[in-house]
This record gives C-alpha cells, sequence and structure tokens, in this order.
C-alpha cells in the first residue's frame, strides 16, 4: 500500500490572519526637525500632564535630566583629562541660550524659561545623535 505524501515544496504554509504581513508599510521616515518638534511636543504634553504633580511614578518631574547633569558634573567620571565632561554641559548649556555665567548651575538653580531651553536642547541633541555615523575609526 502506498500513501501518497506531498514533498516540502509541495507543502503550502496558510497563516492565520493576525500572523501575516501587514498590507501597508508602518515605517515612517522624518526630518531631523520632525524628530526634534516631536521629542519637544512629546515633552510639552508630558508637561501640561503632570503640571500639577511633585512626582510621576515615584521620581520627580526631568529627574532622569537632573540625573544625567549631576552625572557629567561628577569629578570621579573625569578623570581623564581626554574627557572633559564639563565641556560637554557648556555645549548643552549654550545650545540652550544660556549665559556663560550659569554653565556652573544646577537644572534646579535656573528658571523656568532655562530650564525649557535645556530641555528643548536635549531634544535636538537626541534627534540629532539619531543620524550620527556607526562606522567611526580612530587612526
Amino acid at each position: 500500500m502506498k500513501t501518497d505524501i506531498p514533498s516540502v515544496s509541495e507543502l503550502r504554509v496558510i497563516k492565520r490572519d493576525e500572523h501575516r504581513e501587514p498590507h501597508y508599510n508602518r515605517a515612517n521616515t522624518f526630518t531631523l526637525d520632525e524628530k526634534i518638534d516631536g521629542l519637544n511636543n512629546a515633552a510639552k504634553l508630558r508637561g501640561a500632564l503632570f503640571k500639577h504633580k511633585e512626582k510621576v511614578n515615584g521620581k520627580r518631574i526631568n529627574q532622569g535630566l537632573i540625573a544625567f547633569i549631576n552625572e557629567l558634573k561628577d569629578a570621579t567620571n573625569n578623570r581623564e583629562n581626554a574627557r572633559q565632561h564639563k565641556r560637554m554641559i557648556g555645549a548643552l548649556y549654550f545650545l540652550a541660550d544660556i549665559k556663560k555665567e550659569k554653565h556652573h548651575l544646577n537644572y534646579d538653580e535656573l528658571d523656568d524659561d532655562e530650564q525649557r531651553r535645556l530641555v528643548e536642547a536635549i531634544n535636538q541633541f537626541k534627534a540629532t545623535c539619531t543620524i550620527l555615523p556607526d562606522d567611526l575609526a580612530i587612526k
């Protein structure tokens, strides 16, 4: 008795609808300005949403930014002369159009407008980092 078993090439895989690829392309490409505007709009929405709250999920508003600035200012992270983290802070504060006399101040010591400009500068930096080249080499 011989049974007709189809070969592997003859078999068809039928996928359920939820496992099929979509008929549309979900990937969007944004310009650098659109990325920056999107990050700034998200920050403004977050600020409006949590305007009257001191903490969200147990953390202060912009706690990550405060920790980032403190990390850069930490002297133990600045042992090697080539790594001058204060220059990075200076660049961010310069990008935020904060006067040089205030570059030593912490986030909490800045006024509201300077804090807003610093967040916008961080967003600009974050958006710009997405287009940095990956294949760098030091000769």
